[in-house]
């Protein structure tokens, strides 16, 4: 009787680390492709849109709830075993997670934190106001 050997599914990233219901993601790894591997975002089950035994594309589930910042599990399933979970921020990139000050006066230094900002000042700008000028 013939047998299978499978592997556990091993992620060891997702690109991009932040997205919300909807998008695409991918993620790189080992043992991604088998017709058993199933994804969960957030418990919630993933489409699986392309798979390569180092790589799989799947889509945010609609159901995960877009609540910006939040990290939720990536978990990737195969024949009863599991990835170890992989973190997915929710948002969009560049996502600003803290301003500090709160408060303050015109010139006065501040500290924004947070995910995907590019080292061209023009990459960091969300809408048409003026980009700011990170010192370092």
């Amino acid at each position: 009787m013939p047998f299978k050997i499978l592997a556990s599914p091993v992620v060891r990233s997702l690109a991009p680390g932040v997205a919300l219901p909807g998008d695409e993601v991918v993620a790189r790894g080992q043992a991604l492709q088998t017709e058993l591997l199933t994804v969960t975002v957030d418990g919630k089950p993933a489409k699986v849109i392309e798979a390569t035994p180092d790589q799989l594309r799947f889509r945010v589930p609609p159901e995960v709830p877009p609540d910006i910042g939040r990290k939720v599990a990536v978990i990737f399933r195969s024949g009863g075993m599991s990835s170890k979970p992989i973190d997915l921020v929710l948002g969009r990139l560049p996502l600003v997670t803290t301003v500090s000050p709160a408060a303050g006066q015109p010139g006065d230094k501040i500290t924004i934190a947070g995910y995907g900002f590019g080292a061209d000042v023009a990459s960091n700008r969300r809408d048409d106001r003026p980009a700011c000028r990170p010192s370092s």
